[in-house]
């Protein structure tokens, strides 16, 4: 079986001299799971809500002085600060934001060790779907994961407007970025085009069948890319 190599952002652990010596995940939370009326011991089940889990790694980080030690700590917390993609050896990648550091704990005159907390979901790659429309249809794409999961949906069509998974997008001259992640709506490279739209929520998929509806006027032509990362309890 092959071993999996920890990646921070896609960069090997190794590139700041360090090497996870350990790392546990914990449960997602959950919240609004229940409610137990009152003079009743009988819970009555609700919609519930997961949050993040927590991802702790302990870290070892070698150099050959202090200083070379203290500043590979430092470029890993600043590359964690930014918001970070870590890549475990169990398999999938973890979103996550910084919560807090210890102090370096020096095991060794060349190793200082440091155990970080951070907040973040599991998922897993990038998934994608082409999609060549030339009438109005409905596409059905089953999505991976267990639980829901924003989209990126990539827009190229002759049309001035065009309608996906109920999104309507009108006074269209260029490629069309929605991003389920972001919030964003992008026309070109920077062109903000959310005002030309009537969207009330980014579209997602729940795991399992999704329904994809595509309208555009007869004799234009689209290609829709949908892509997400399944979301892992």
């Amino acid at each position: 079986m092959s071993v999996i190599e920890p990646t921070i952002n896609g960069t090997d652990f190794e590139d700041y001299s360090a090497k996870v010596v350990s790392y546990s995940i914990g449960p997602c939370d959950y919240e609004h799971g229940f409610i137990v009326p009152e003079g009743s011991m009988i819970p009555v089940k609700l919609k519930y809500a997961l949050g993040l889990r927590q991802v702790i790694l302990v870290v070892d980080f070698e150099g050959e002085d202090e200083n070379d030690i203290t500043d590979s700590i430092r470029m890993f917390i600043g590359e964690l600060h930014d918001g970070a993609e870590i890549a475990l050896p169990d398999g999938y990648t973890y979103t996550c934001v910084y919560k807090k550091s210890s102090a370096p704990d020096e095991k060794a005159p060349w190793i200082q060790q440091v155990k970080f907390t951070l907040q973040g979901y599991r998922h897993g790659s990038l998934v994608s779907t082409t999609l060549s429309v030339s009438s109005p249809r409905s596409f059905s794409i089953t999505a991976q994961g267990d639980y829901r999961t924003p989209l990126l949906i990539t827009i190229t069509t002759t049309a001035s407007s065009i309608s996906v998974m109920g999104v309507t997008i009108q006074n269209i001259s260029g490629t069309i970025k929605i991003d389920g992640y972001k919030k964003t709506v992008i026309q070109g490279s920077s062109t903000n085009k959310f005002g030309d739209t009537d969207l009330t929520e980014f579209p997602f998929f729940e795991p399992g069948s999704n329904s994809v509806p595509v309208q555009l006027a007869s004799g234009n032509t689209a290609t829709v890319e949908i892509s997400y990362y399944p979301i892992y309890r």
